[in-house]
């Protein structure tokens, strides 16, 4: 039976989603089921990604995803590290 993966890459203002059923059969293709662009909520940092985890588990819970991963743009990965660094 195939499964729904979730690829999430999270941008500087807008977090970008592909949903993707892959087979159980590797001769099969991959078939996107879909492919969004999701804005951030501005302000605080936290809260916007609070929002929008909970954006996400609401689409896999009702898209049956069994998988996410998720990748952050290197450059923002590294702000995050020194913001969290601070505290």
């Amino acid at each position: 039976m195939p499964e729904r993966w979730l690829g999430i890459v999270v941008g500087a203002d807008h977090v970008r989603v592909v949903d993707a059923e892959i087979p159980d059969d590797s001769a099969k293709p991959i078939i996107i089921q879909g492919d969004h662009s999701w804005p951030l909520q501005k302000g605080d940092r936290p809260s916007a990604y609070r929002v929008m985890h909970q954006q996400i588990a609401g689409y896999a819970k009702e898209n049956k995803i069994a998988r996410a991963i998720i990748k952050g743009k290197r450059r923002f990965q590294a702000t995050a590290l020194r913001a969290g660094s601070a505290r």
